[in-house]
């Protein structure tokens, strides 16, 4: 067989993800950070190992910026969803976005009524920097582009776009699921702000694997709430100690 889907998926995944995964699941299947015992502390471990291997490879202030998440569409959708527009707020993307950042856009714009310009490509079939450039108001907050296209190939000018953005003080959320792996990506070097990616493409990690690196702290609103039993106290504070007890049981 020749396989030629690689812009959905990488294959086959080398034997050493086949190996890591089979190791994970029959020597230390268990619970990260639920638990204390030998198992969890490893697997909090590796994740942890995970974690900092990814900052060192995109250049992440810590292995606290990185954020795993099923797939780059929900790494995408937290940084947009998550993020703290105002009403009001312009973000500019381009026609070559997939549906991961083009849907989440349009749910922003009618639940938060922020505004979007989507960038035309030029006759050659390339986002230009000067288009980026006409496009931005005095509202604009964010660039939402994706680092390739999954339909063309073609490759955004990504230093002169951050420049640009750093410029006028514009976050830049990139979406690397195409070129991370096969086009070096340092998000101090290149002005990225926001970088979403997937594991499963030219990373040649398993399906199920996305990630989510932030350059700072950006008040990104959770997607998801649960995880951990610990400091949970603070959110039962407007209880009286009454029905704190009775929670308790």
């Amino acid at each position: 067989m020749i396989y030629f889907d690689h812009a959905a998926s990488s294959y086959p995944k080398p034997d050493s993800v086949a190996h890591a995964m089979h190791e994970a699941v029959s020597s230390y299947s268990a619970n990260p950070g639920r638990g204390g015992h030998k198992l969890a502390e490893r697997a909090r471990s590796v994740i942890n190992e995970a974690r900092k291997t990814i900052a060192s490879f995109f250049n992440a202030p810590s292995s606290k910026h990185v954020w795993f998440y099923q797939n780059a569409t929900m790494a995408l959708n937290q940084a947009l969803l998550g993020f703290p527009f105002e009403e009001g707020d312009h973000v500019v993307a381009t026609k070559f976005e997939h549906n991961s950042i083009i849907r989440p856009l349009e749910r922003l714009v009618i639940e938060k009524k922020i505004t979007v310009t989507y960038v035309e490509p030029n006759v050659d079939g390339v986002i230009s920097v000067d288009a980026m450039k006409k496009a931005i108001t005095n509202k604009t907050r964010m660039f939402a582009i994706s680092h390739a296209s999954n339909v063309t190939g073609a490759i955004v000018p990504l230093r002169e776009i951050s420049l640009l953005t750093k410029e006028k003080q514009i976050m830049l959320l990139l979406d690397a699921s195409q070129t991370a792996g096969t086009i070096s990506i340092d998000i101090d070097r290149d002005g990225i702000d926001l970088l979403a990616l997937a594991g499963h493409k030219s990373l040649l990690g398993p399906q199920g694997t996305g990630v989510l690196v932030t350059k700072g702290d950006f008040d990104l609103r959770p997607l998801i709430v649960g995880g951990t039993g610990g400091h949970l106290s603070h959110l039962f504070s407007h209880y009286n100690g009454l029905n704190v007890m009775k929670l308790e049981q």
